[in-house]
């Protein structure tokens, strides 16, 4: 029962997953989890939410959600994006730490418009929170990792990104993201979940 329970739950996620919109991007290097990655420019919808981490995700998903759904002035329901991405607002250093990193109190949730989107013939968003603002062509370096978002899953994956970092010599900007790929019913291990950071 308990198998049957599991293959219904992974062919859920699989048919969600397929109908989810991802960013492309080109991999310049990769040694298991991490990527160096190549993005062009994308389109997003932003809004900036107070609270800890976790609050300010579902306070800001569920008013980027408004907005692809309808509540724009096309009223168009666009196809929803992967991944929604979270930023704390704060600038940092590879060697803050990330604990205080974590518990930052205000936070920038962001979708990545779908990409027959230009700038402006996009829908404007109803919500004075909510912007339309311009990624220009970005490389990152990624870690992707499973599981549930908590910062005791996320700590150790930054702890590996750090590592490899600094013996790669990579050249950061003072910026992070966590990039979150699954609806939150999807079952931990089967979830993607990333930290992004933009280098030079």
């Amino acid at each position: 029962m308990r198998v049957i329970s599991l293959f219904i739950s992974f062919c859920l996620y699989t048919s969600l997953a397929a109908t989810y919109h991802e960013p492309k991007y080109e991999i310049l290097r990769q040694e298991g989890a991490i990527e160096l990655r190549h993005y062009g420019p994308l389109i997003a919808a932003e809004v900036t939410v107070k609270g800890d981490r976790k609050t300010a995700l579902k306070a800001g998903f569920k008013q980027l959600a408004h907005y692809i759904f309808g509540e724009n002035s096309q009223k168009h329901k666009m196809s929803m994006t992967a991944p929604v991405t979270e930023q704390p607002s704060a600038l940092f250093n590879i060697n803050d730490s990330f604990s205080s990193l974590l518990n930052q109190s205000i936070w920038k949730i962001q979708f990545i418009l779908p990409s027959e989107y230009a700038f402006d013939d996009a829908p404007q968003p109803n919500h004075p929170n909510i912007k339309l603002v311009k990624i220009p062509a970005t490389r990152y370096v990624t870690i992707r990792y499973s599981g549930r978002t908590s910062d005791e899953n996320i700590l150790p994956q930054l702890e590996r990104l750090k590592q490899f970092i600094q013996e790669s010599h990579i050249k950061i900007k003072s910026q992070l993201l966590f990039a979150y790929y699954n609806p939150p019913w999807t079952l931990p291990f089967l979830r993607r979940n990333e930290v992004m950071i933009p280098i030079e």
